[in-house]
């Protein structure tokens, strides 16, 4: 799966699906997430959440997908908190080294041409979350 998962994350988009639903439903094999699961949770988080052009959906999505493969709840609730506050802030950092930004509605004003960025957008997430938790995975 892993050598297609961007390819099946912009399927989910061409079908018309939002970022954040293309990214979170490519890794549910690795999330144990249903298809349906996956683009119910991510479904309001398209084009900046809600269509408000804020937080790219992209990210939010890799974002979700993060936190289903890292959360653990059987840690005390304040110190994993803070480490997937922290988990997340590396994630951010190795999008924004790759875009500048994290903002939908910079996105697509930076990238302006025939087609919108989203495509670019959404391989990079997966592309970054998958390298990402492999590293992690690899540490532990």
């Amino acid at each position: 799966m892993a050598a297609n998962r961007g390819e099946l994350a912009l399927s989910f988009h061409h079908r018309g699906y939002n970022c954040a639903q293309s990214v979170l439903a490519s890794f549910g094999d690795r999330t144990g997430l249903s298809e349906r699961e996956a683009l119910a949770i991510a479904a309001g988080f398209g084009k900046g959440i809600g269509s408000g052009e804020e937080l790219c959906g992209a990210f939010g999505g890799a974002v979700m997908v993060l936190g289903l493969m890292e959360y653990h709840s059987g840690r005390e609730p304040a110190e994993e908190k803070k480490r997937m506050y922290q988990l997340t802030c590396a994630l951010e950092e190795r999008f924004r080294q790759r875009f500048g930004m994290l903002r939908c509605n910079e996105l697509l004003e930076a990238n302006r041409g025939p087609e919108r960025p989203c495509g670019a957008l959404i391989t990079a997430a997966v592309d970054l979350t998958e390298e990402f938790i492999n590293t992690m995975e690899k540490s532990v």
